[in-house]
């Protein structure tokens, strides 16, 4: 999620303009800042929440150049001991300080969801930049995005687009479709449509236009066919295994979806269980992942990068969580000597399951400002032990 215009940044979410931010959230134009939250223009600071323009703090504390310095040699960030205590540490004091109503920045305007930025009148988004006039879209990461509803993945230019998935990039008018980009307009129906115009029920077509299942026709053929699938697909509706109906005006069927649940993102959004995603339709996989013969134990790891020698890239690494094998490769190990941050004891998918775990889910609860009581729409829920204040109280908190 975002991490624009950013360099040496690592385990952080939801930064732009950032340089050496480490196990960071919701930081932007940060350099050289460790395990803090929602903290803006702020220069080496270490567990720092809710901070503006700060520099040489560490828990909100300020210290002279010298005494940080001081201070943070004796942190040991360039241990992997020194960062889980720092970590642990960080997270109690994140709790003790408040969170806004939703994750976003100053630049929203009526807008209601969670990480959204730079939009406005924008209604029930999740992870949304730079759009306008827009409702329930998500995964909306390059702007600009203007008139869409239910639409998910990714922007760049689309306009007016209605039940889509994966169609940007100057898209328009188009419904019902997926994974259709550049150019695409007045499509309903299609997959993998490259530049098409005037399309319905197409897959994997490029730059073609007025086509019904793939075939051309004139542009008064092709208006006057399609109204007639239109209205059988309205009078003879698709039924699935489970009864329910797909008319004309719904998205493709669960049963065309080529990825298992288990498999695919969706799960980290909305976790279901086996027999709750086959009972929606889902697909499931019972198939394993691959188990690599572990050769080193994570406890045997060395404890800072400096120790740590070019052999550990033949090596197979049992992770700390999943217990599954993983490998170190050249290009990695390059990037944390030069950041000097020590080996990862966990693999990449349970460090990617992590940041998700760090991030809010795509559901909005009903609570109140724990600061002024006003009702506010909230990712937070009533019972998430998080101090959450609404906009107006949040803000006045830098004035």
């Amino acid at each position: 999620m975002r991490g624009w215009n950013s360099e040496l940044c690592y385990g952080s979410i939801g930064f732009t303009n950032n340089y050496r931010t480490f196990f960071s959230d919701q930081c932007d134009s940060c350099v050289d800042v460790w395990f803090s939250r929602n903290c803006y223009g702020c220069t080496n600071c270490i567990g720092c929440v809710n901070l503006r323009n700060a520099s040489h703090c560490i828990f909100n504390e300020k210290y002279s150049k010298e005494e940080y310095e001081k201070k943070m040699g004796d942190l040991e960030l360039d241990s992997w001991a020194g960062l889980q205590k720092l970590e642990k540490k960080a997270k109690d004091f994140s709790l003790r300080k408040p969170y806004r109503e939703y994750n976003g920045d100053s630049f929203n305007m009526n807008v209601s969801g969670d990480h959204i930025y730079w939009s406005r009148n924008t209604k029930e988004g999740y992870i949304v930049n730079n759009a306008e006039n827009s409702k329930w879209c998500q995964l909306i990461t390059v702007q600009d995005t203007k008139d869409c509803y239910d639409y998910t993945g990714w922007g760049n230019g689309a306009q007016l687009i209605y039940e889509c998935s994966n169609v940007g990039e100057n898209a328009g008018s188009s419904k019902f479709s997926c994974l259709c980009f550049p150019d695409a307009l007045n499509l309903e129906y299609c997959m993998w449509n490259i530049a098409g115009k005037n399309n319905f029920g197409c897959v994997n077509l490029k730059r073609k236009k007025y086509c019904i299942l793939n075939k051309e026709y004139s542009k008064e053929e092709f208006e006057t066919l399609k109204a007639q699938i239109v209205a059988d697909m309205k009078k003879n509706p698709q039924k699935d295994d489970k009864e329910r109906v797909w008319s004309y005006g719904e998205f493709f069927p669960l049963s065309l979806c080529p990825f298992p649940y288990n498999h695919s993102n969706a799960i980290k959004f909305v976790p279901k269980d086996k027999a709750q995603a086959l009972k929606e339709g889902y697909g499931w996989a019972d198939m394993e992942l691959p188990v690599h013969k572990i050769t080193l134990q994570v406890s045997l790891l060395p404890d800072k990068i400096k120790d740590t020698e070019d052999n550990i890239l033949n090596e197979v690494i049992g992770c700390d969580e999943c217990k599954r094998g993983y490998k170190i490769v050249k290009g990695e190990l390059d990037l944390l000597r030069k950041m000097n941050l020590p080996v990862p004891h966990k693999c990449p998918k349970c460090r990617e399951n992590e940041r998700f775990d760090r991030m809010t889910k795509p559901r909005m609860y009903h609570r109140q400002c724990d600061k002024c009581k006003t009702k506010i729409y909230t990712p937070y829920a009533p019972q998430d032990p998080r101090i959450v204040y609404c906009v107006q109280c949040y803000q006045a908190e830098f004035l």
